[in-house]
């Protein structure tokens, strides 16, 4: 009789099996089982690209209200539901008024969302800007989300078992004003937390998103401040330019008024030194013409920051 692995028998109700117990093998049939020869045939369905579709077997589709009713219980206020090729996302407000993005790892997808497309053709931000928020969330929260412009969010998550992230861009499939994103020209980053995490552990989760939270806002604020520091200097660099530039324009205009004084007292000028004379006012004009249309640039630069200067006063 040949010996077989004896299979793992679960425990039944008013039976203990111990250790120094001895079961006997199963007896070995002597009478030969037939195999029966199934024949595969190829299936003329046509099955979606796995990129552009959510596994609808092992993803639970459940009703808004059940999961909004969830969230508000632990303090988060839903702004938007936001779903990729792979990932689902709710854009919410916590307890602290704070904007986060909720990563549902939970194998559950809410009804009535927005659909984003992976667009990584469109990767504006740059590989430090990227980084640098990265490394500023730490290890508190799961990821990063970029929102740049009104249409487009960049996504860097972490990564179960090291640190590394991983990044995509994505894009919504159709041009609307109610994706709740930052407005356009403008990069404000946004921590990602887990549901499943919210569910074991909310206190922990609030804690360690403020403190992302603002970390990120501190960066953003000393940046954007030497950002401005720098448009100070630019500015004094552009008045200081603007000013060698017209006694440039001074100098070469005396310059010329002194050839042409000297070929009208020249009995007989050169007919070159006549050409370049006439060749010379015209480039002077020229120039200073290319640098007075500069003029329309720097008053739509002043029209553009007055308006952010009285936006910032009625909002703030």
């Amino acid at each position: 009789m040949t010996d077989l692995n004896l299979p793992v028998l679960p425990v039944l109700p008013g039976i203990s099996l111990s250790s120094s117990q001895k079961i006997p093998p199963f007896p070995v049939s002597k009478t030969p089982v037939p195999i029966k020869k199934v024949k595969f045939v190829k299936s003329s369905i046509e099955i979606p690209h796995p990129k552009l579709i959510l596994e609808e077997i092992s993803v639970n589709v459940i009703d808004n209200n059940d999961l909004e009713n969830e969230l508000k219980e632990f303090g988060y206020h839903i702004i938007n539901k936001i779903a990729t090729p792979k990932l689902f996302f709710i854009k919410a407000t916590n307890k602290k008024g704070q904007k986060v993005y909720i990563y549902i790892d939970t194998l559950e997808i809410p009804k009535n969302h927005d659909v984003m497309l992976i667009d990584d053709n469109n990767n504006l931000l740059s590989y430090s800007t990227k980084h640098g928020a990265y490394n500023c969330s730490g290890t508190d929260v799961s990821g990063i989300v970029f929102e740049y412009g009104t249409n487009s969010i960049c996504t860097i998550m972490r990564a179960e078992n090291d640190l590394k992230f991983a990044e995509r861009n994505y894009l919504f499939n159709h041009n609307s004003q109610s994706h709740n994103l930052t407005f356009d020209g403008c990069v404000i980053t946004y921590p990602v937390i887990k549901l499943s995490e919210i569910r074991v552990n909310p206190g922990l989760v609030l804690c360690n998103t403020d403190l992302v939270t603002r970390r990120l806002r501190n960066t953003e604020d000393s940046y954007e401040r030497q950002e401005l520091a720098n448009t100070d200097c630019a500015l004094d660099q552009l008045n200081e330019a603007l000013c060698v530039f017209k006694q440039t324009c001074n100098n070469s205009t005396h310059k010329l008024m002194t050839n042409i004084q000297h070929l009208r007292e020249c009995p007989e000028p050169s007919y070159n030194d006549l050409v370049k004379s006439n060749d010379d006012i015209i480039k002077l004009i020229c120039v200073m013409k290319k640098v007075a249309s500069k003029k329309k640039d720097i008053e739509r630069l002043t029209y553009e920051i007055e308006e952010l200067t009285q936006y910032l006063s009625c909002q703030i």
